[in-house]
């Protein structure tokens, strides 16, 4: 059912609550790639540099014998496909502090980390940047409502909000506002919650800073309509219906 009473009107900020939900999901998603890449680094991954000696040699059957942190590890098996080792040979090799008999493992896994902070990062980032975009816009409302110069306009056009939709349904309206001076300038307002039937020709008051037209306000809570509107109620299009300024009937929801 559309509300006719447009002192009601008030913006709507969208879906930001679901916005910040989609940040929070991704944020968890990156610090649970950071811890697992934390864990693996402080246990799987810890080695230790020791010098070896080759006890036996035979192609590439070669076994080495070490001594880390104070205890013995003896015929222990080393690849050496890479070089070729004589019994007797010394050399530097890496083993694992949880587990020194393991050679070689100066390779810390990390797909799995990598690919969930790269993933959290990613559905993140999108949501995010919406939020800013959002914010960095109603600051230079704010601005533009506080040190900006009034300008008295019309309510030419009502439009759908296409920014932000629930369930395939457009569920915000935004108001294109005219100056009364004639001035081929448009304002376009915040959204606002498609259940008010807006009319145009309804007057609203705009903040414009001096200094950068591009910076306004339309102030929604100076909508107001003229003596000669209360008409336009009484022949409005069948309950549940709005005409669609870009033609055609849009449904609202009755």
């Amino acid at each position: 059912m559309n509300d006719h009473d447009i002192s009601g009107i008030k913006e709507n900020s969208g879906g930001h609550a679901m916005l910040w939900i989609f940040v929070a999901v991704g944020a968890f998603v990156v610090l649970l790639g950071a811890a697992i890449g934390i864990y693996n680094i402080s246990t799987v991954g810890g080695t230790a540099e020791v010098t070896a000696v080759v006890t036996y040699a035979d192609g590439s059957d070669v076994r080495i014998s070490y001594v880390y942190d104070g205890e013995s590890y003896a015929d222990v098996p080393f690849d050496a496909s890479d070089a070729e080792l004589n019994e007797g040979d010394e050399l530097t090799v890496r083993v694992r502090m949880d587990d020194p008999y393991v050679i070689g493992a100066d390779t810390v896994p990390v797909i799995v980390p990598c690919f969930l902070m790269g993933f959290g990062i990613l559905f993140a980032a999108f949501p995010l940047a919406m939020i800013v975009s959002y914010f960095k816009k109603r600051r230079r409302r704010l601005e533009a409502k506080k040190r900006g110069v009034p300008v008295e306009c019309k309510v030419s056009e009502v439009r759908s909000d296409t920014t932000f939709a629930v369930n395939g349904k457009l569920v915000n309206d935004v108001a294109i506002c005219e100056p009364l001076d004639g001035s081929c300038i448009k304002y376009v307002s915040a959204p606002f919650s498609c259940r008010y039937a807006l009319p145009a020709g309804c007057l609203v008051t705009v903040y414009v800073l001096p200094d950068d037209p591009s910076a306004y306000c339309v102030d929604l809570s100076s909508l107001r309509e003229p003596e000669d509107l209360g008409a336009l109620h009484a022949a409005a299009a069948p309950e549940g219906y709005v005409e669609d300024p870009l033609g055609g009937k849009r449904d609202n929801g009755a």
